[in-house]
């Protein structure tokens, strides 16, 4: 990863190539631990674009939207647990999950605008139960998976 005042811009980039998530958080870490007490960042020679480099870098490490296909935990370290709640997603999907002990599980997404969704199947060698507003609903397979939603349905995936 390149010096401290240009790496801002490469964390994300960095991310979605799959770079090494060990090491993407171990320079985000460096990269935090140098902020004005206002957050921005020292020596930044950029704008405020930068202002939320390490959020958005944590989001994409565990819930990526690119290609309208959403990625659940796509370079995060398997071996650390980690949840997220209510990350936005393109084509308006609140999504929430949790990774632990290596698995994913409680994989929920809230559907605002009642579009199609696609899913890289955190479970690729499974089938998978939807439950829509808290009914069973149908089952899907495939190392992609798409569904369609309605506005505001409340959709959870389950591995079986």
């Amino acid at each position: 990863m390149a010096g401290q005042q240009h790496q801002q811009q490469f964390f994300v980039a960095a991310i979605r190539v799959g770079y090494d998530p060990s090491k993407i958080l171990n320079e985000l870490h460096k990269y935090a631990l140098h902020p004005y007490p206002n957050g921005f960042q020292l020596n930044n020679p950029h704008g405020i674009e930068n202002s939320c480099t390490v959020a958005n870098a944590l989001n994409e490490m565990l819930c990526m939207s690119v290609g309208n296909v959403i990625r659940l935990f796509p370079v995060f370290p398997k071996n650390q647990n980690a949840s997220f709640k209510n990350i936005r997603n393109w084509g308006a999907f609140l999504v929430s999950a949790k990774l632990e002990n290596g698995t994913i599980s409680d994989v929920k997404i809230l559907s605002e605008k009642g579009k199609t969704c696609t899913l890289v199947n955190p479970w690729p060698d499974n089938k998978v139960q939807l439950y829509r507003n808290g009914r069973k609903a149908e089952i899907i397979e495939g190392k992609r998976i798409t569904f369609e939603t309605a506005i505001n349905e409340k959709v959870e995936i389950k591995s079986i």
